[in-house]
């Protein structure tokens, strides 16, 4: 059935080409963040989904820009700039690196061809899908790929399939973008704030209490994984979502029930911390206590180092080695920091802006009409709450070729661009 399915989505996607070659990039960006490939990999034996929907995502440009299809209007964003700058200076940093022999467990190859890919793809995308039935696809996209992986992370539990979990946190999605627990928490705390806030735009009142239903469930999927990022990002996240809900009952119901889930689900995480503070004041213990604060440190020294272009692409661990031997080779457990040690301060002051530039937009078009548009101002809210969340997150994590993050970011653009031609934005 799901292999039926696979076949039918290219087919779709191809006859689509002409009509509405938009069609192909989407299908391409829902496979990008919903991993389904992964998840029921036997369907896609013998598809390279990814080379086919990129492929005909290519073509649909080119047909599109035929056809007068294409926004160019998209094209002219400071966004679109400093992503090109950060990839153009991960590119420089690997090429004079003064690192040519390292190691790593990811690559510079490796992530420079993920950018690669999500370079490209971004800039087909925002060209042929700023128009409003794309956003409305995007937007049911992030929630049914939300709503799924909570189903996914509950399962383990409710059916004690304990092979899926390791030292008591659940593992992520094998073999995907999301192996790592940390990394798929995330997903959970962007894709949150698109159900949460749905409860005071949706009129349906089954899909309003529907969607509520799953809030839960998707706290208790974080606890399952573990990550203490995650649940930062997730009380951040969830206290933007109530400031912006306008029922009262709802708002105590959601600050309530997170505290008690808190309270009663979160002793694994509190077990961690524990153990964390308790290796650390063990007299005969070296472990500091926290190994991120030292990595942060280090990855300040490779920056003072080598400001200009950093160590190189991906070679945070090989600097840190070289500047501090004796001493075990560090990860950078942040996404600044590592783009700063790798790659210079430049490409870190653009990845800052990128994020500044997210919520300069949001209090831009809040101060606007924007609400007599609530599709539009439902988008603004949601994106910002999710990049909010991502950023947080970030700080514990290394996620320069984090997908979600990128299409979160045309998701942006597109309600920019879009609520733009709705109403005058002030620059």
């Amino acid at each position: 059935m799901v292999k039926i399915a696979v076949l039918m989505a290219v087919l779709i996607a191809f006859f689509s080409l002409i009509s509405r070659p938009f069609i192909a990039p989407l299908v391409y960006q829902a496979l990008s963040i919903s991993q389904a490939h992964k998840i029921w990999f036997w369907a896609f034996e013998g598809i390279p989904a990814f080379k086919i929907f990129a492929a005909l995502s290519l073509l649909g440009w080119c047909i599109g820009f035929t056809q007068k299809k294409v926004n160019f209007n998209a094209y002219k964003d400071k966004q679109n700039l400093l992503l090109l700058l950060v990839y153009l200076l991960v590119v420089l940093s690997d090429f004079f690196s003064p690192f040519p022999e390292y190691f790593a467990g990811i690559r510079a190859e490796t992530v420079i061809g993920a950018l690669n890919t999500i370079m490209i793809m971004y800039f087909v995308t925002i060209g042929l899908c700023c128009n409003e039935r794309s956003l409305k696809i995007f937007i049911g996209i992030i929630v049914l790929t939300t709503l799924y992986y909570i189903y996914w992370a509950n399962s383990a539990y409710f059916t004690q399939e304990w092979g899926r979990f390791y030292q008591g946190r659940l593992k992520g999605l094998p073999k995907s973008q999301y192996g790592d627990g940390n990394l798929m928490s995330v997903v959970y705390v962007m894709g949150m704030p698109f159900l949460l806030l749905a409860y005071g735009y949706l009129k349906n009142k089954y899909l309003k209490y529907g969607l509520l239903i799953f809030i839960p469930l998707l706290w208790h999927a974080i606890f399952l994984f573990g990550s203490r990022g995650a649940m930062l990002g997730l009380l951040v996240a969830t206290l933007l979502a109530v400031y912006f809900l306008k029922s009262k009952v709802i708002n105590w119901g959601i600050v309530v029930g997170l505290v008690i889930a808190f309270i009663t689900q979160g002793g694994a995480l509190l077990d961690r911390s524990e153990s964390t503070v308790t290796s650390a004041n063990d007299i005969y213990s070296d472990e500091p206590l926290n190994p991120r604060l030292v990595s942060w440190g280090i990855g300040l020294t490779i920056l003072a180092e080598y400001p200009l272009l950093g160590a190189g692409s991906q070679r945070f661990q090989t600097a840190s080695a070289y500047l501090r031997p004796g001493e075990s080779p560090h990860v950078a457990h942040n996404t600044v920091i590592s783009i700063a040690a790798n790659n210079g301060v430049f490409a870190a002051i653009c990845y800052l802006f990128i994020l500044w530039g997210v919520f300069k937009n949001f209090l831009t078009l809040q101060k606007t009409e924007i609400a007599q548009y609530p599709l539009y101002d439902y988008v603004n809210k949601a994106s910002f709450i999710g990049i909010t969340g991502f950023t947080i997150c970030s700080v514990f994590l290394d996620m320069l070729i984090f997908e979600p993050f990128y299409i979160m970011l045309i998701i942006v653009l597109i309600n920019r661009k879009l609520a733009s031609e709705k109403f005058i934005v002030k620059k």
